[in-house]
This record gives structure tokens, sequence and C-alpha cells, in this order.
């Protein structure tokens, strides 16, 4: 539009200044018409000459053309509300003109979860992307902590417990806006080690990186650990007295975690033919109808810390159908330790008898 009007005033200016031309012009053009026509008037009473003609003439082309008035001034500028430019006086008393800039928002996330996956008895893997200018020119720092549940039938206090998160970054030089990195989680003592469940917070800092005036701290919730269907690791059958080294982890450990009114985390059982991905404990991406109530159904079986441990778990040997131990009630159920026989046949049959003198 600017454009446009700056046109319109040009071409306003051209008409007044060849407006006096253009009359001279007329004029001409109209003496010549009269001329020609007097050519074929007979002699009459009046007669112009020639040289009435060239004073006539040189009288209209001495007449000074009319003046053009001004353009107008162009409008004032806008006052600036941002100031962008400022006179700074510099050290040797000459003014230099400095620059400003008004950043505005943040240019990459300080942390992106993407996974958290426990690595042993007291250690978390936290992965996830972040921003890498941030760690180029700055030092981000991680905390890590653990909150456990706490069961609805004791008064216990929760007891945090927090660690140095130790940062990992495996894909340095591939980055430009973020850079994927690792967290890792270790604790001084083994994490969940009564099965109570409970969740793990990442704190992930700036520490003043990109604006020294701030230092920002973002909480993350990363893993949730819910109590499973816990067999006892330590009570085992009498039965098995000067045996259990032989025996499999699900052949000796029978006796089952009986806590009631606490939330248990379920799995599940699906045919591979109908899914298109699928999660530890629960899945949403499969073709077909579903059975949520496995009550009756499915039986679960959970070993915590039996994978872990190197030795020998049973601590007692008992022959009761109920038992307590360690505060927590077990009740007796053989329902893996029935077809342990089974299994053994089969394992036999297909890979021969070199795992038969194996320490389980």
């Amino acid at each position: 539009m600017a454009f446009k009007d700056k046109e319109k005033k040009l071409f306003l200016s051209s008409l007044r200044n060849n407006a006096s031309e253009h009359k001279l012009l007329t004029s001409l053009l109209f003496l010549c018409i009269i001329a020609t026509l007097l050519l074929f008037i007979p002699s009459s009473s009046f007669t112009i000459s020639a040289s009435d003609l060239r004073f006539c003439i040189s009288r209209i082309s001495q007449t000074p053309p009319t003046p053009s008035p001004p353009p107008p001034p162009p409008p004032p500028s806008p006052a600036s509300t941002i100031l962008h430019e400022k006179l700074i006086l510099n050290n040797n008393n000459t003014n230099i003109i400095k620059r400003f800039f008004h950043p505005y928002g943040s240019a990459a996330y300080n942390f992106i979860t993407m996974s958290a996956y426990r690595g042993g008895l007291n250690t978390f893997a936290i992965i996830g992307l972040s921003s890498k200018p941030l760690h180029v020119y700055g030092n981000p720092t991680y905390q890590c902590e653990w909150i456990p549940n706490i069961r609805t039938n004791t008064n216990s206090s929760v007891e945090k417990i927090t660690t140095i998160g130790y940062k990992i970054l495996p894909d340095w030089g591939y980055g430009r806006v973020y850079t994927a990195v690792v967290v890792n989680c270790t604790f001084n003592e083994t994490i969940n080690v009564n099965n109570n469940g409970g969740k793990l917070n990442l704190y992930a800092s700036t520490s003043g990186g990109g604006d020294t005036n701030y230092n920002i701290t973002d909480k993350m919730e990363v893993l949730v650990e819910q109590p499973k269907m816990a067999m006892s690791v330590k009570v085992c059958l009498s039965d098995d007295y000067g045996k259990t080294y032989r025996k499999w982890g699900f052949e000796k450990l029978v006796y089952k975690d009986a806590i009631t009114g606490i939330r248990r985390d379920r799995k599940y059982c699906v045919q591979p033919r109908n899914l298109y991905a699928t999660g530890i404990h629960m899945s949403e991406n499969l073709v077909g109808k579903t059975t949520h109530n496995t009550e009756g159904r499915i039986k679960y079986f959970h070993y915590h810390g039996s994978i872990a441990a190197r030795r020998e778990t049973c601590k007692i040997l008992v022959n009761k159908t109920n038992v307590n131990y360690e505060k927590t009630p077990y009740v007796l159920d053989t329902t893996l330790r029935d077809i342990a026989g089974v299994i053994k046949k089969f394992e036999l049959k297909m890979i021969g008898s070199r795992l038969q003198k194996t320490r389980q």
C-alpha cells in the first residue's frame, strides 16, 4: 500500500509540472486553426498581419508557467517502544552503538523422559533427551529420588532415598538441538526390598546453563513399581532339607505373599498372531476380544530378588500351610512345584543331561 501511495503522488506531481506546457500547446493549436480559416475568408474591414500574429505568439511564449505546490512532507515514523540500539560511552570517551537482543521462551527442553529401567537391586537407568546447547555451554546436574509405598496396615512414615545421578552422553557428536542422555541412579541400599512398591523421581537442574540468572530444576516421575504377587525367597519346605541347591526356583519357593487390601500389578497372556505391539503389564494394540477379569484364569508368581542372589536363598524350612515371616503372612501354593517334574522331563528330552549337575 505504501508503494502504491508513493506512485500516485509522483503521478499527480508530474501532472502539475506539465500543466503550463499543455496550455501553451493548446493555444498554439488554436491560433493555427484560426489562421487556416482566415485564408478562406474574403477580405473585409479587418485584417491580421503576420507581424501581429508573431507578436501574439511571442506574448504567449513569454508567459511564465504556474509554479506547482511542493509535495507534502512524509508522515512521521511511529515512536519505537522496544529499544534495540543504544549509545554507550566507551573507555576512551568515544560513543559506540551497542545492539540489544530480547529473548523470549526456551530454545529447547531441559529434559525429555523416554523410558526408565531397573538395572539391579539398587540401580536404575533413565533414558531421555536434553538440550544440546545446555550440555555444551553449561553443566546440568541430576538427582534421583526413591519414594517407597506405605502399607495401609502400618503407621510408618515415608523415608525418601536420594542419590546423585551420573549422566552418560552416548550420541554426543550427532545432535544439534537435542542430545541423548542416560542418567544412572545407583543407591547405597537395596530399593523396594520388602516389595511394597514405590516410585522413582528425577530432578534435572540446569545449574545456570544458558542464563546465569536462573537455575531451573524440573521434577519428573520416571518409574513406578507396584507390589506383585510375591513368592518368599527365604521360606521353604522342610521336605527339601539338604536338597534345596538341586531344586529349581519355582520348585522350592512355594510360599506366596498373602497380604490383602493393596493393589497388585498384574500380568497377562497374549496370542502373538493377534498382536501389533505389547508391553509388560498392559497392551491395547491387538485384534480380537480381551478378558480383563482374569481371576481364576491366570495365577501370578513373582520371585522378587531371587535372580540377583547367587547363593542359596532359603533361610528357614517349615512344614505349614500358613506362616508369618518378617511381619509378612505367607500361604502355601505348590502349583508350579507340582508340574516341575513334567518340565524337567521335557528339558532332558530336548537338551540332554548337560544341566543336571548345574546348581540352581
